[in-house]
């Protein structure tokens, strides 16, 4: 226990904050509450985003050649969302100080990447794909509405990613 006080202490002390002197130091939160949810996503999420991708290099040979180029690019592009989300993930359960950013920054480009797609997809006549961005940019911006005010306002937030 006193391992714990003395590393809260010396966060307290690189972040700035000075300990009061009559005041027990606070000891970090666990990873709890609504941040189940955010955290059930990034895991679920990223094993789902893998095992797509996974399952996309079979079906690419398939798939008529006038969507093979979108294709590619949609495959590219969830490449990396997906590498974004694993370094999201470690930043999370790491409870980085910096996690709420990278979660919010996960949160954007996801809706950024979604409408580029969307409005490429269109362009290049390949509607099956522009309607599964669609509705994944509906989603992002509905999830963003909830979940970039969490990160930025919430207490718990605040007491639960702290650490370098």
């Amino acid at each position: 226990m006193d391992e714990n006080i003395e590393d809260v202490l010396e966060i307290r002390e690189r972040a700035g904050s000075p300990q009061p002197p009559d005041s027990s130091p606070v000891v970090p939160e666990k990873i709890g509450g609504w941040l189940y949810l955010p955290a059930s996503g990034l895991v679920l999420g990223g094993m789902f985003s893998v095992v797509g991708i996974l399952f996309s290099f079979g079906i690419a040979s398939d798939l008529p050649s006038r969507y093979q180029g979108v294709f590619a690019l949609n495959l590219l592009v969830n490449i990396g969302i997906t590498a974004f989300v694993i370094f999201a993930t470690v930043r999370f359960f790491a409870r980085s100080r910096k996690a709420p950013t990278t979660m919010i920054a996960l949160i954007i480009t996801n809706i950024v990447a979604s409408a580029v797609l969307v409005i490429i997809n269109l362009a290049a006549d390949a509607e099956p794909f522009a309607v599964v961005y669609g509705k994944a940019l509906v989603k992002g911006v509905i999830g963003a509405a909830i979940w970039i005010p969490y990160f930025r306002v919430s207490k718990r937030v605040k007491r639960t990613f702290v650490l370098e």
